[in-house]
């Protein structure tokens, strides 16, 4: 997400580890002011299904070193902030006390004599505070000299995520489904586990499954009958024991009719047996984290998974079936979405296990010539238009069809860009194949190729090889030494295969092979099916979520169809094992909270309708003044005036005091953006930047320049927008730029419900994390880290940091997030009069089920370790959640009349903390926002640790207030603002590399992988550390919105 303007949409997105898509969608998460954010990391990047509103952010104005520029003047009046209701706190079990923590604190907790001072909030039932923080600087590993390095904190014990406190109680019934469907199984007996060995051990999994079949078939009598579960790599699960303990096997295979017999060797080796009575125990286990638990729910689930793993397509937990036509739903540039389905064995509540199946949606590479994928991607929409022209025409300013056949500056590029639909497949398919390539094509053709999956057709054989590139000259340049003579690659295969060449000046198909020199000419290889691993296009992303994106109705009716379409009826693994599943939804009990009521300018107060709320003529809850401000546009347009006066009028009605801006700055191609900054813009409060298409200056620079350099707070808007300045558009501008400057658009106000938030009665923290990775097919990018923190008692002004990791890094270390959680508390500390928060709430996103251990051990440990390198002894109570949007759980209304919206979604505000949640531990599912478009995504939240003993009511409906706290939109978004603020500042990270990356030309072009293994990388880590820092004018800001 990115700040960049129009009315906009927001996607719903899984990051789900599979490739599902299609997820419900809100019109207000995509940012309205910049419509073309580039997606990081492909379809399953990120995922934000809604968006909403902001709060208080003093924006400091002391002098730091160096400064660069005129600090921005910000008129900030004073708002009269709502008195804080000191309301008591509610126990869980026992009778209301005032301003005590629930039930007695466990280690770690707060202390009873730690208090806040009497500026704090809550002041009234505190006493003197102790001196916890110094005024040292912060160093950034966070840790007392006596710390190990990236060690915890002596004091720190592992233990088990915390027990359900029992169940939330607040909201109204509602009566749902779910695509959870039980299973039955023997509860007497035992699972029989068995370890594979199988040589040569490099084969896919599909061909060792291929191997195990073929023993069942051979050694039929010799397994007496008994059939192997197995998962393509090492373990074999079977219902009886098998007549010996171990045994090796001489398996012959013919892998393809035409391929020659190849032997395996398979060692088939006892591991023990799993007692089956656990789980339908589950909730006296103490932790399904418990090695027998987990062995069978693996086994179930490698059951469940055997004959599916052997029938269909296999992508992560998912299955697909080549479209029916032999044609899927077309993406462009090459791509087809193909439709199958996710399952997964799950244990729930009520001593029961579920299958969790789900309709799944990937893109796949087309299964055809590779002249033809060429076509489609040297035509696809208009790529490779250029920058050019206002005209656009059939180049666009340079190479392809920029503007398809009706040119007018419609291509990708050509003038003002748009939709990429102008061939579709059946003309592309009828184009004349390019004689030759263009070298910006054969960069863009490369691109696409490289690593694909192709087979040769000039053999009698079938042949398949791995695109390693694309040759720099053409068949008819290209020589190679053969038999000691210089052989060109057209003269070979006119003398060796008898094949003239019908291209000779197209490039060859490098490939990988043990001999370096593998080149076949295009005309001779076709692109195998396989799954896109590639980031798709901003056009292709939109082509699959339209082609995804069912109403809830639809969606459900989807996966009766699958369930119905496995056929586990004539399963024969799982007769074998006596399991049965359910062709039946589970029928679920849920609540649906009531929204906060959202309070804005002259204490007026809005009431939330299906999540959202209406705003107009209502004026900020604290409006900031703009002193100085103007302008910079990529291309002049006569109604610019007009726009800049319709941004003022609707700054001035909201109560942001917005006078006409002071410069209107027409960018030229040859300008350079940091002086341009710096010397017609300096002083100013904000600068507004009309983005066109690729035009300079591109939005990455902008940014770049703006945050990081200068240190001026930028607005982007599309030119497309701002050339039709419409009220929707102009206050979605307002939202962001008050909330960057500090203001506050509205905030959430729990004092007239019939519920209050004990924890109001002392200081909290709330904070938010993320790790954001690069594109799947990136090999070599770092991931970068981003954590925001609360500094106001309304959870609307934060804080963020962005840290570079290892590529791929998941988790952080611990003196990774220790620095910046001293950091953080630092700050709270001095903008809060020297008030220490009591509580620290840590909402952490994008984390999977298998990691949870670890980021206890971590991340929890870093919390505790950053608090305890403070003086004082303080000791926060620390509640650490995990959000996860990544997973297959759907919830639908039983009761149409409960549904919401036009997709029948379920009503914002729908939770669920029974039935199909853990087992034992404290986890719920809270669909918080209105799904628009699509099928909406409850977040699910898994409570790792939990200090403060928190009840599920205090819980759920915290969780549900930050969710109304975004301040982009005038709604409720599908996950808390904090986490959704990491996303964001981690993202603008990512843009801010790209570009000081392309302007420094820190990449080659060959494609080394990057990790921490040298000096020359970690260096190379502390120069992007660095180009990723913020400026100091606008780190005490909310520069990410």
């Amino acid at each position: 997400m990115s700040d960049r303007g129009g009315k906009g949409r927001s996607r719903g997105r899984g990051r789900g580890r599979g490739s599902s898509v299609g997820r419900g969608r809100s019109n207000a998460g995509r940012d309205s002011t910049r419509n073309d954010t580039p997606p990081v990391g492909g379809l399953s990047s990120r995922p934000s299904e809604t968006e909403t509103p902001h709060s208080v952010g003093q924006v400091k104005q002391s002098n730091p070193k160096g400064t660069p520029t005129s600090p921005p003047s910000v008129t900030k009046p004073e708002p009269t902030a709502p008195a804080v209701p000191l309301t008591p706190k509610r126990e869980s079990n026992g009778p209301v006390t005032q301003g005590s923590p629930n039930n007695s604190p466990s280690s770690g907790s707060p202390s009873s004599t730690s208090s806040p001072s009497s500026s704090c909030i809550g002041s009234s039932i505190m006493s003197s505070p102790q001196s916890l923080y110094s005024a040292s600087p912060i160093t950034v590993s966070g840790t007392s000299s006596s710390s190990k390095l990236d060690s915890p904190h002596p004091s720190f014990k592992y233990r088990d995520p915390p027990p359900r406190p029992g169940v939330g109680t607040l909201g109204r019934p509602i009566v749902l489904q779910t695509n959870h469907f039980p299973i039955k199984f023997p509860t007497k007996g035992e699972l029989y586990h068995y370890d594979v060995t199988l040589k040569p051990d490099t084969c896919p999994r599909r061909i060792n499954r291929a191997v195990i079949k073929e023993i069942e078939k051979k050694y039929r009598e010799n397994l007496q009958g008994i059939l192997l579960a197995y998962d393509g790599t090492k373990n074999i699960y079977t219902s009886k024991p098998l007549p010996f303990r171990s045994k090796e096997f001489l398996v012959p295979l013919k892998l393809d009719e035409k391929d020659k017999e190849k032997k395996f060797e398979v060692i088939i080796k006892v591991v023990g047996s799993i007692p089956l009575d656990v789980l339908s125990q589950l909730s006296t286990v103490h932790t399904t984290q418990s090695s027998d638990v987990q062995s069978a729910i693996q086994g179930l689930d490698i059951v469940l998974r055997t004959l599916p793993s052997m029938s269909f397509v296999t992508v992560g937990r998912s299955f697909f079936t080549p479209p029916v036509t032999g044609r899927g739903h077309p993406l462009g540039g090459g791509r087809e979405a193909w439709t199958g389905y996710y399952q997964s064995v799950r244990p729930s509540m009520g001593w029961t296990i579920t299958l969790n199946l789900d309709v799944s949606n990937t893109a796949f590479y087309k299964e055809q010539p590779v002249l033809e994928f060429l076509k489609e991607v040297i035509n696809d929409g208009g790529r490779g238009g250029g920058g050019g022209g206002r005209g656009g025409g059939r180049g666009g300013g340079g190479g392809g069809r920029g503007g398809g056949r009706g040119g007018g500056g419609r291509g990708r590029g050509g003038g003002g860009g748009g939709r990429r639909d102008y061939l579709d497949e059946d003309s592309i398919r009828q184009l004349p194949c390019p004689s030759s390539l263009t070298d910006a094509q054969r960069r863009q053709f490369a691109k696409d190729i490289k690593g694909l999956k192709v087979k040769v057709t000039h053999l009698a054989y079938p042949r398949k090889y791995k695109v390693k590139d694309i040759t720099q000259k053409s068949s008819r340049d290209l020589f190679f030494d053969c038999d000691g003579q210089q052989t060109s690659v057209v003269d070979y295969f006119k003398s060796k295969h008898g094949k003239p060449l019908r291209y000779p000046d197209l490039p060859c198909l490098h490939m990988e092979g043990k001999n370096p020199h593998i080149y076949i000419p295009m005309e001779y290889c076709e692109v195998l099916g396989q799954k896109c691993n590639k980031k798709l296009t901003p056009e292709q992303t939109s082509a699959m979520i339209r082609h995804t994106a069912k109403p809830a109705y639809e969606r459900q009716k989807q996966i009766m169809e699958k369930i119905h379409g496995a056929h586990f009826d004539g399963d024969e693994y799982l007769k074998n094992f006596g399991i049965k599943v359910s062709k039946r939804m589970s029928e679920v009990a849920g609540r649906v909270l009531d929204p906060p009521k959202m309070e804005v300018g002259e204490k007026r107060s809005v009431e939330p309708r299906n999540g959202s709320w209406d705003t107009r003529g209502k004026s900020f809850w604290h409006g900031i003044s703009i002193k100085k401000w103007g302008i910079i546009t990529a291309r002049y347009f006569n109604d610019i005036n007009v726009f800049a006066s319709e941004l003022s009028k609707a700054s001035n009605e909201k109560r942001m005091r917005m006078p006409p801006p002071i410069e209107i700055y027409t960018f030229k191609p040859r300008d350079d953006l940091e002086h341009i900054l710096r010397t017609k813009f300096a002083g100013c409060d904000i600068v507004i930047v009309i983005l066109d298409g690729k035009q300079k200056p591109t939005y990455n620079e902008v940014k770049r320049v703006g945050d990081n350099t200068v240190g001026i707070r930028t607005q982007c808007v599309l030119f497309k927008n701002a050339c039709k300045p419409n009220t929707a558009t102009m206050s979605n501008i307002c939202l962001k730029i008050n909330s960057k400057l500090g203001g506050t658009n509205s905030i959430p106000n729990y004092e007239k419900t019939d519920y209050a938030f004990p924890w109001e009665s002392s200081p909290f923290i709330i904070f938010g994390a993320d790790v954001t990775h690069p594109a799947p097919n990136d090999k070599r990018s770092p991931s970068l880290a981003a954590v925001t923190a609360s500094m106001d008692e309304n959870a609307m002004d934060y804080r963020a940091k962005v840290k570079v990791l290892k590529h791929r890094q998941e988790v952080f270390k611990i003196d990774e997030l220790a620095g910046i959680v001293k950091e953080m508390l630092l700050k709270f500390y001095r903008k809060n009069d020297k008030c220490k928060p009591q509580r620290i709430i840590f909402y952490r996103d994008g984390v999977s089920e298998g990691q949870f251990k670890e980021v206890i051990l971590n991340e929890v440990a870093a919390i505790q370790k950053a608090c305890l390198s403070l003086p004082g002894d303080y000791k926060p109570g620390i509640t650490f959640l995990v959000v996860q949007k990544r997973h297959h759980t759907r919830l639908f209304c039983t009761d149409r009349r409960d549904q919401e919206g036009k997709a029948g979604n379920v009503p914002p505000g729908t939770t669920v903390d029974t039935d199909i949640t853990h087992p034992r531990e404290f986890d719920f599912f809270l669909c918080s926002h209105a799904g628009i478009q699509g099928t909406s995504k409850p977040a699910h939240y898994h409570v790792l640790w939990d200090d403060n003993r928190f009840s599920a009511d205090e819980l759920q409906a915290l969780t549900y207030k930050l969710c109304h706290c975004f301040v982009r939109c005038n709604r409720s978004v599908s996950y808390p603002a904090p986490t959704y603020y990491s996303h964001l500042a981690a993202f603008r990270a990512r843009y801010t590399l790209q570009d000081w990356e392309e302007k420094s030309s820190y990449h080659s072009d060959t494609d080394s992988s990057f990790s921490y293994s040298s000096e020359d990388i970690l260096s190379d880590v502390s120069k992007m550390e660095e180009a990723i820092k913020v400026n100091e004018f606008l780190q005490d800001s909310m520069y990410y919105v």
